[in-house]
């Protein structure tokens, strides 16, 4: 599974080196939890009346659907640790799975998509 917009070029070597945590349910699901800090560029206007909008997109260069199927079982991102920031307000954080046919492939990909909306805090706040 890969961040496909890491900006860090280690992503693959991180889950290698640091050895996943794999919790395997008796109905065969397998959730995992990288223990590592991500790291990914978001594609901002500059205009900080609008809200900005970053996606992390994980999936499999190599293995289509029928060999790796990604899913979440929960369509928010967990905010248990959320720390909020002096600069910016954290508007939604949403999960989606989709499947992508390319040309290359008769198979469909997976990939799970975490979305993030923000926006900058008033001046008036930041006083």
């Amino acid at each position: 599974i890969f961040l496909f917009n890491d900006i860090t070029g280690h992503f693959a070597d991180d889950l290698k080196r640091d050895n996943p945590f794999l919790v395997v349910d008796s109905d065969g699901h397998v959730r995992w939890i990288p223990p590592l800090v991500l790291k990914t560029m978001c594609d901002f206007t500059g205009n900080s009346q609008e809200t900005e909008h970053c996606e992390l997109k994980f999936g499999s260069w190599v293995y289509n659907a029928n060999q790796l199927d990604l899913i979440s079982k929960i369509s928010s991102m967990d905010l248990e640790g959320y720390t909020a920031n002096q600069v910016w307000d954290l508007e939604s954080a949403s999960v989606e799975r989709h499947e992508t046919k390319y040309d290359c492939c008769p198979e469909a990909f997976v990939d799970i998509t975490y979305a993030i909306r923000f926006h900058t805090k008033s001046v008036w706040s930041l006083m």
